[in-house]
């Protein structure tokens, strides 16, 4: 599309004057609004508000083809939506659309924009699917802005779906409801799931964003498996599935088994094939326990061909076939990690010989696992520290696999008495019951950290802060504040729409055991994203003392407010339907159940009431469980947030996505060095930045002339680097650490990454340790090592990301 020249100056508004924009220097055809849009987005190393003018530029050729009205955009989607959906926008069309704004968008970075339009925003074809070999049915056009993509969203989960018997009043009351789901979108207060904002008030609505499964050993569960994965995959769904069952040994008179890596290969091809509506390849991990006979063979099937994961286990097959759509993860037991830290011998076995052993945990699983080495029933005898040793080289080459510790899973089991935890998820962040019965499903969100927070800058005489308003604050001890009163708002409202999700969810009714779990026990993961632009928005290092007392103090704020409100929903609808004999129903917290390997207990902060919430609980709760921290990646582009809960990944880096290549820079380091006035593309060029990572860390940087004679902004540009060191410069175990604190407070799992500069097996294996011996769930999701595996671009789950 080509605008003229007065066309451009008023999409641009007074962006174009103050950058000085100049079309001649821009693409060739200046007029390309696409072209000029991505020129713009790549200087954004001169400065933010380039990459605000590249996103101006994208949004108007969104407006282009959308609905002028939140109601037009509706019609123009109708074929798409379902139907009572579609009927209550039309019928409240007049208040619905008074509601969206457009000046949120506007000031978004270029990535937020080319990542709604080539993922989220719903497109539409004009000629109305005519199935015709019409060439118009190829040609599809984006039918939504992101204010009516979230209009969408709140108003499917918020509107009124009494039908006929519907009244002025229940309307009325859903559009308030849809008025502050809007809000709290739009000021980016929190965001749904990939899932959710794909499929929201679409025909088949499904917006579930985690699926957690285990396959028996028999060839009918094998294929019935066939089918849910293809049914989940094109429906944007994660996929966790347990395999621990399936046997490598003979079979009846049938010969032998080929066991877990050949079981996997039909379950990589249909995740291929089922490609989620062109939007992405499917994806799922697969658990296996770690005394399984296939564990040595499982560990290596994502290292790259031709590449040996582990020369120091004896007898490794080379795998010449990884599956990029699979991810794996290793189920541990308690009793295994004592003996790797004694370095003892761990016995292999094979399910069929030792049966029972995926049924039991804690002291039952030691008990029997250990008669049947005294049985003899073993295959195979290896040292504990060598497997652990072969999974380190693995995460060299592949990053994978996932460590979590089965028994911290079912100590802290809130679904303990619906039956065990035999798996996590894709992500390994979801902690629920699953069997034959029942296919545990969770649906996700996240609170945005970074905007409870009011912003504010230094100058050379002190500190000068301003409120979420834009206001100035004199009392310069209020740069610390955290806004806990909206805080608490905003998780109260989550949890109340996040339970419109699971009722308003579709459920393919070829997998009932989806529905009947989810309903039974009503599973919410509510989540972070955006500590670090917290921790540096309160002038903290990552990490500090103060920033982990943060840390603990809003993991402890975000279960206890969650719960809370879980208790209130109970109170005017009754408790979930598995309510009776959990540990709620006792009157026990999470955190209550939470006994580390170390002895240590849960640390409660007196700011809370603990006594008065468990006496709550005790009559009612609408919710098994409340907490999981997923990871982040996508939503936070949008929401223009750190990643969940890690510190900041780069403060200048590249960024390859669906739409396209950009250049994307940390807001608040760009911010904080543009009021020492040496944000300069002579700076920016001097921040280390690696081609092959997409990283960029600004440790490297000298003081800028400008500045050398005045000591006060010398200090405070080294205060700069020092608080904005990446991930990969902060010590893993500040992570670690991180995530125990928050641990007692997780009703689920975190998905845990480890950054880690240069390999080291003997930190590795410290961590591990370390990891399990404080109480963590999951030890590590990926391990996110510099060296080695960043060019393969370890995947980050977009079911997950909230």
């Amino acid at each position: 599309m080509k605008y003229t020249q007065e066309q451009f100056e008023e999409i641009c508004g007074p962006l174009a004057s103050d950058l000085d924009v100049d079309l001649s220097i821009g693409p060739k055809d200046s007029y390309d609004i696409r072209s000029l849009s991505r020129y713009c987005a790549n200087n954004i190393t001169i400065g933010l508000d380039w990459g605000i003018l590249g996103a101006r530029l994208a949004l108007s050729l969104i407006r282009a083809t959308a609905g002028k009205t939140f109601s037009e955009s509706t019609e123009l989607l109708k074929i798409y939506l379902e139907k009572g959906y579609y009927n209550f926008v039309m019928e409240n069309s007049e208040e619905l659309d008074k509601i969206p704004s457009e000046s949120h968008s506007d000031h978004k970075q270029a990535i937020c924009i080319g990542v709604l339009e080539k993922t989220y925003l719903l497109k539409y074809n004009k000629c109305g699917n005519c199935k015709k070999d019409c060439p118009e049915c190829e040609k599809f056009h984006i039918g939504e802005t992101p204010e009516q993509m979230y209009m969408r969203i709140a108003t499917f989960l918020c509107m009124d779906r009494n039908g006929a018997s519907s009244t002025p009043e229940t309307v009325r009351q859903s559009i308030e409801m849809i008025k502050q789901a809007y809000g709290y979108l739009t000021e980016t207060k929190y965001s749904h799931a990939t899932p959710t904002m794909y499929n929201a008030g679409l025909e088949r609505h499904q917006m579930a964003s985690c699926f957690v499964m285990t396959i028996e050993d028999s060839l009918y569960s094998i294929e019935d498996h066939w089918t849910y994965f293809a049914e989940i995959s094109r429906n944007a769904g994660g996929i966790g599935f347990d395999v621990s069952k399936i046997r490598h040994s003979f079979i009846a008179n049938a010969g032998k088994s080929d066991g877990v890596p050949a079981l996997l290969k039909p379950y990589e091809r249909i995740l291929d094939y089922v490609d989620q509506s062109k939007k992405r390849k499917g994806s799922a991990a697969a658990y296996l326990s770690i005394w399984h006979i296939d564990i040595e063979e499982f560990i290596q099937l994502k290292v790259p061909v031709g590449q040996s994961a582990s020369g120091n286990i004896e007898g490794e097959k080379k795998i010449e076939d990884p599956t990029p759509n699979l991810f794996y993860a290793i189920w541990v037991p308690d009793l295994f990690m004592k003996r790797f830290v004694a370095d003892e011998d761990w016995t292999l076995f094979c399910p069929k010989r030792a049966p029972g052993l995926t049924e039991v945990w804690g002291a039952e699983f030691e008990k029997l696992y250990i008669q049947y080495e005294e049985e003899g029933r073993g295959i195979k005898k290896v040292k504990a520290r060598k497997i652990m040793e072969g999974v380190y080289q693995a995460h060299c080459k592949a990053g994978v696999p996932y460590i979590c510790y089965s028994d911290r899973f079912n100590e802290c089991n809130m679904q303990q008495n619906v039956g065990l935890i035999r798996s996590s998820n894709l992500c390994s962040e979801i902690a629920l019951h699953t069997s034959k019965d029942e296919i545990a499903t969770c649906n996700l969100a996240s609170i945005c950290l970074g905007n409870f927070v009011g912003g504010f800058f230094k100058t050379e005489n002190g500190i000068v802060l301003l409120d979420n308003n834009g206001n100035k604050i004199q009392d310069s001890s209020k740069n610390r504040e955290f806004n806990w009163t909206e805080f608490e708002r905003v998780v109260r409202f989550v949890v109340r729409i996040m339970n419109n999700v699971i009722d308003r969810n579709y459920y393919p009714e070829r997998i009932p055991q989806i529905k009947y779990a989810n309903l039974k026990n009503r599973p919410l993961g509510i989540g972070i994203q955006g500590l670090a632009n917290v921790i540096a928005k309160m002038e903290l290092l990552f990490d500090s003392a103060e920033a982990r007392e943060f840390n603990l103090k809003m993991s402890q704020a975000l279960y206890y407010f969650a719960v809370d409100e879980s208790a209130e929903i109970a109170r005017e609808r009754g408790a979930y339907e598995a309510f009776p004999g959990s540990p709620y129903s006792k009157g026990l917290l999470h955190p209550d159940l939470w006994t580390p390997p170390n002895g240590e207990k849960a640390r409660f902060l007196p700011c809370f009431d603990w006594d008065r919430l468990r006496n709550k609980v005790k009559k009612g709760v609408y919710n098994s469980n409340l907490i999981s921290y997923m990871p982040t990646a996508t939503s936070s582009i949008i929401a223009e947030q750190s990643p969940c809960f890690e510190a900041f990944n780069f403060v200048v880096g590249s960024k390859t996505l669906i739409s396209g290549q950009y250049t994307v820079v940390c807001k608040e380091f760009a911010e904080d060095l543009g009021r020492l006035g040496v944000w300069t593309p002579e700076v920016c060029s001097e921040i280390i930045f690696d081609e092959e990572s997409e990283i960029g860390s600004c440790s490297g940087l000298r003081v800028p002339d400008s500045i050398k004679n005045n000591p006060l902004k010398v200090a405070r540009f080294k205060f700069i680097l020092d608080k904005y060191r990446t991930s990969y410069e902060i010590k893993p175990k500040t992570g670690i650490l991180f995530g125990i604190d928050r641990a007692p407070f997780v009703c689920q799992s975190q998905s845990l990454n480890w950054f880690v500069g240069e390999p080291n097996l003997k930190k590795f294996l410290k961590n591990v340790e370390e990891s399990w011996y404080r109480g963590a769930k999951t030890g590590c999701y990926y391990n996110r090592g510099v060296a080695g595996i960043q060019a393969r671009s370890v995947s980050n789950c977009t079911s997950c990301s909230s």
